[in-house]
């Protein structure tokens, strides 16, 4: 993950295709303006009241996993440690501590290095945000946790002997999100082709980033990272996605299509803690 365009929603020209009635005049999501709060008028003469929300779950979230990397990373400078991990967290995916329900979620919380720290604060915040904006914390908590949650659920099941760290589940799940957001809002979103190509170009540079560091480290398979998860997230933000977020068209809220959605999703989910539980 390097420094790739931010496919962030542009929500100045936005607003200004609604006021004005051209192209993005169908949109009925709120733009990211100078103004958080605004009386959009629709063609049909109904109104709509579309309130910005403040981002607040992507800052707690980046805030506390440097938070955690800096704690962890003291600790381990003064130890005997060989490994650069904190193995004995509470909070690392262990395959010998699954019983311990909340590393599920809470490996997030550990990271192996500055760079893998960095990459990952940097694009779940410039994909985040604008997310969280349009379609408020609840709705992104739940994409980011659903990738999270999958990241280390299809690890248990994949890569049984893999400890687990880090965001990338959680940070694929908002790249996967943003395209569900263009696909289900792309009469006001400006430049959709370049959004997605950026998400594309993010994707790549990290898979070949991942390959590479696998070969490199083939005769040290603890510190190898795990496609598993990143494929999760996608997958995972992707139909959350779908559900989740807020569509200006109508044309992705067909009920049996949430429904659809939702069912994979908590199918894949319960397969995956039956596996935990009685065939581990």
């Amino acid at each position: 993950m390097g420094s790739a365009e931010s496919p962030s929603v542009q929500g100045g020209t936005a607003g200004a295709m609604i006021n004005s009635g051209r192209p993005f005049g169908k949109c009925k999501l709120p733009s990211v303006g100078s103004r958080w709060r605004r009386l959009q008028k629709l063609k049909d003469g109904r109104s709509l009241e579309s309130t910005l929300s403040p981002p607040v779950f992507i800052p707690l979230v980046t805030f506390t996993e440097l938070l955690s990397y800096i704690y962890y990373n003291a600790a381990l400078a003064g130890s005997q440690q060989s490994t650069k991990l904190p193995v004995d967290s509470l909070f690392i995916y262990r395959p010998d501590k699954r019983a311990q329900i909340w590393r599920f979620i809470f490996y997030i919380l550990i990271h192996a290095g500055w760079p893998h720290l960095l990459c990952n604060l940097i694009i779940q915040t410039l994909t985040g945000v604008p997310l969280e904006l349009v379609h408020g914390s609840k709705g992104t908590a739940a994409v980011y946790v659903a990738g999270v949650l999958a990241g280390s659920l299809a690890t248990s099941i994949f890569s049984r002997d893999a400890y687990l760290v880090g965001a990338s589940g959680g940070v694929y799940a908002l790249m996967a999100a943003h395209v569900a957001h263009v696909l289900m809002n792309s009469s006001c979103i400006p430049f959709r082709a370049v959004r997605i190509l950026s998400i594309a170009l993010i994707t790549l540079a990290d898979t070949f980033l991942t390959i590479w560091n696998n070969l490199d480290k083939a005769d040290k398979p603890e510190q190898c990272t795990s496609h598993v998860a990143h494929l999760a997230g996608s997958v995972a933000g992707l139909t959350t996605g779908l559900i989740v977020l807020k569509s200006s068209e109508d044309r992705l809220s067909d009920p049996l299509l949430l429904w659809i959605g939702t069912s994979l999703y908590v199918a894949s989910v319960c397969t995956a803690i039956i596996w935990n539980i009685f065939l581990y």
